[in-house]
This record gives structure tokens, C-alpha cells and sequence, in this order.
């Protein structure tokens, strides 16, 4: 058998380019389906907006109205007191639990219902509640940070 051999053929390129198939780019196109593209997602994004509706949030990142108020009655609790506690040590209690939020990320003392937290103290320790969704203490889901 005899082995191939190639022979190398100087062939100017404009020749090569001539002999190759005809491309399917068209100038531009690439920009009309990017415009395309952001149209269809702005279009998406304001129908979410129209069924989600302009006086609805998504928020509190998953969590329910129970675990916020949980939270934060252990932070007043077990947080906030303790440091009100090392910046005045010669005051066993607050006088409101208003003056807790110093070293807290909140502005009033409500749960996440409407309600006021509140506080009783005594003994070196707190104990903070919310009146839970009835908005009443002394019923079932009433909150606590000692449970």
C-alpha cells in the first residue's frame, strides 16, 4: 500500500472564502432578538406586578407572625435587657420597655399584630409578652420569653 501524502497548495484566501457556504448572519439581528428578549421580561415583570398588586409586600423573608414575635420577645429578653442592665447598673428595671430599643432594630415596642409588647421585671430578670393574633392576654396564644 502506498501512504498518502499532502501537498500544500498556496490558495489566496479569497478564493477559500468564495468556496465556503453562505452564513445565516444578518446584521442587526442579534440586536433585535436582545430588545426582543428585554420587552418580553419587562412585560413579565409588570404582569407579576398587576396580580401581586400594588398595596401587597412580600416580606418578612418567609417568616410568620409568630416567629417574628417570638424573636423578638427572646431579643428584649435575653439581649437588650442584659446590655440595658450593664449600662445601668444601679436600675434592676425600665421603666418602659420603650427604653430597651436602644439595643434593639426597632423603633416602637408593637407585635407584629398592632399590639404592645409588655414587660414585667423584677429579681434581675424580664419577662416580655405579646397577646398574640386575638390581640388579648390570657388566652392560648398568648407569647412569652420565658416559654
Amino acid at each position: 500500500m502506498r501512504a498518502r501524502t499532502s501537498v500544500a497548495v498556496d490558495v489566496p484566501i479569497y478564493v477559500l472564502a468564495r468556496s465556503l457556504p453562505p452564513s445565516k448572519y444578518k446584521p442587526g439581528r442579534s440586536v433585535a432578538r436582545t430588545l426582543w428578549l428585554i420587552a418580553a421580561g419587562l412585560l413579565a415583570v409588570l404582569i407579576v406586578g398587576l396580580v401581586i398588586g400594588p398595596g401587597r409586600r412580600c416580606c418578612y423573608c418567609g417568616h410568620s407572625k409568630v416567629d417574628i414575635a417570638k424573636l423578638t420577645i427572646a431579643k428584649y429578653a435575653d439581649e437588650a435587657y442584659p446590655e440595658f442592665r450593664a449600662a445601668n447598673p444601679t436600675r434592676e428595671c425600665p421603666v418602659a420597655l420603650r427604653e430597651l430599643n436602644e439595643w434593639m432594630n426597632a423603633k416602637d415596642v408593637q407585635d407584629p399584630w398592632g399590639t404592645s409588647y409588655v414587660m414585667t421585671c423584677g429579681n434581675h430578670t424580664i419577662l416580655v409578652g405579646s397577646a398574640g393574633e386575638d390581640a388579648t392576654f390570657g388566652t392560648a396564644d398568648d407569647l412569652w420569653s420565658n416559654e
